[in-house]
């Protein structure tokens, strides 16, 4: 038993360092690098439970080393990008030394820190209200306050799921987080294909934007600094934004 889940788990590693050749692969893979620190943790207890137990394989044990090692990629990487994060930074932003954002210091001096993963991100509490409204969609966005008062930044957040999926409500946790360290946040919900084909999302994000510039003074929100944010499908959303802005 212990030799088919530890090769398994060989197979499912091997996915944080090759292409996965299918779309069910893919979203395997990511979840394998994003939670590869929980892989790795039953990895480890399943070599160490083989050993205690008598039941040694030197070809289960080779598989489970291998594995362990291709599970800790995606940390060893993210602990080398951290150390130099903070120059790259300081160096893409010059221009924005005079901006103050609450803890700054403390993250950006410390981008990477292993304690970190095991910890949560205190909740931030939001406010759900309709940015727009067509004929046949009404479209709504998640309002995250910033915990610092006064005028302040604001990210316009879009979700992922390849243009056809997801909602506003994907990774909270982030949303929280930017609250925390001194931006609003605006996840918004936009209309999703096969129904709408593109511009539509390009259309929604941009309506987004000019609900919340018509609401600045109601949000708190400094009307000069705005940020659009996206994963994935969303990325690709907010670029084209930024670039058909007028």
């Amino acid at each position: 038993f212990h030799l088919i889940v530890l090769t398994l788990f060989f197979l499912t590693a091997l996915l944080i360092v090759f292409k996965a050749p299918t779309s069910e692969l893919w979203l395997l893979a990511v979840i394998t690098s994003e939670y590869s620190m929980i892989f790795a943790g039953l990895t480890s207890l399943l070599l160490l439970t083989n050993f205690y137990a008598g039941s040694f394989s030197l070809v289960g044990t080779i598989l489970g080393l291998i594995a362990l090692v291709l599970f800790l990629l995606p940390i060893i990487n993210a602990y080398f990008i951290g150390q130099k994060l903070p120059s790259d930074l300081e160096k893409a932003f010059q221009q924005m030394k005079h901006v103050t954002i609450k803890n700054d210091q403390k993250l950006i001096n410390r981008p990477f820190n292993i304690f970190k993963l095991l910890q949560t991100i205190p909740k931030v509490s939001f406010r759900t209200l309709t940015y727009v409204t067509y004929d046949d969609a009404t479209l709504t966005l998640d309002f995250y306050g910033s915990v610092v008062t006064g005028k302040r930044p604001c990210v316009i957040v879009t979700h992922g799921g390849s243009w056809t999926s997801g909602n506003n409500k994907q990774l909270p946790e982030l949303n929280s987080h930017l609250a925390q360290a001194g931006y609003h946040c605006a996840a918004i919900n936009y209309r999703l294909a096969p129904r709408w084909k593109c511009p539509a999302p390009i259309e929604d994000t941009t309506a987004a934007l000019t609900y919340l510039r018509q609401h600045a003074n109601e949000l708190n929100i400094d009307q000069n600094n705005f940020v659009l944010l996206g994963r994935s499908a969303g990325g690709q959303i907010a670029v084209l934004t930024a670039y058909t802005l007028h």
